[in-house]
């Protein structure tokens, strides 16, 4: 189930290997570790991993409409159609949980000393 209550509509809640259930709330708020941009490694694969763990810190509703617009590039009034939830609620969802994600993020993305 969802966070409004219909059916998981599978691989599209997130990114692989990111529990759907997220973590712990205490886990929430901590930002994104800075090092793992500095990471020898594939950068995208390391931004990957960045970007999915600040998305598995968001609310269940936020996390929701966020991977719909962009793993299943649905628009918003899909996205309402889709998870039942009037279009203003979707329409609020994605811009908290950008705003979240944007504060999360920021300080990943800050070059090193």
């Amino acid at each position: 189930m969802t966070a409004s209550g219909h059916s998981d509509p599978g691989p599209l809640t997130g990114p692989a290997g990111v529990d759907a259930a997220g973590p712990a709330p205490e886990d929430r708020r901590r930002p994104v570790p800075a090092l793992a941009l500095r990471t020898l490694g594939d950068p995208s694969a390391l931004d990957r991993i960045v970007v999915a763990t600040a998305l598995a810190r968001l609310p269940a509703a936020q996390r929701e409409v966020l991977s719909l617009a962009r793993y299943a590039d649905l628009t918003q009034p899909p996205i309402a159609a889709r998870t039942g939830l009037p279009l203003g609620t979707v329409e609020s969802h994605a811009h908290h949980g950008l705003l979240r994600l944007r504060e999360d993020l920021t300080p990943a993305l800050r070059p090193g000393p």
